[in-house]
């Protein structure tokens, strides 16, 4: 049964995927999230060799739908992707994105890992939300294209 969704209801979620747990440390970099997963805070430690006096900024913060500390790529799949590909088998346009530095986990994210079924990513169980909706229907005519 499609669901409507006014304008108000359909929004941008951001979430972020972090390495490690609680706290990563990458080149002098540090994140952490303070529970209840709602912000994330980003760290840059100084470098002495730029100089005594540097008044680049050291500290952001952001607000998140979600931050994925150790997430199985299930949990990412169902946090941030089935609902926009249940929304897009109903009509509605969706995308998922990933962003982020080379060697992030971006690939990994969206395709998985082929060798393990379990560690599929994002757009092999996106096809099979969709697949699994055509057997739930078997009288629709539907049409899969991929580009």
């Amino acid at each position: 049964m499609a669901t409507v969704y006014t304008a108000w209801q359909l929004q941008v979620q951001v979430a972020c995927r972090a390495p490690g747990s609680y706290s990563c440390s990458c080149s002098g970099r540090s994140a952490r999230a303070p529970l209840p997963r709602e912000s994330i805070d980003i760290h840059l430690k100084k470098d002495i060799r730029r100089g005594v006096v540097n008044n680049q900024q050291t500290d952001w913060s952001f607000k998140l739908d979600g931050v994925l500390h150790d997430a199985s790529q299930d949990l990412v799949y169902e946090t941030v992707a089935k609902d926009a590909v249940s929304q897009a088998l109903d009509g509605y346009n969706g995308t998922i994105m990933c962003y982020g530095q080379t060697g992030a986990g971006k690939t990994y994210t969206m395709t998985g890992a082929t060798e393990n079924y379990k560690h599929r990513g994002i757009l092999p169980r996106a096809l099979q939300q969709v697949f699994r909706m055509i057997e739930e229907h078997p009288t629709q005519a539907i049409t899969v294209r991929v580009s």
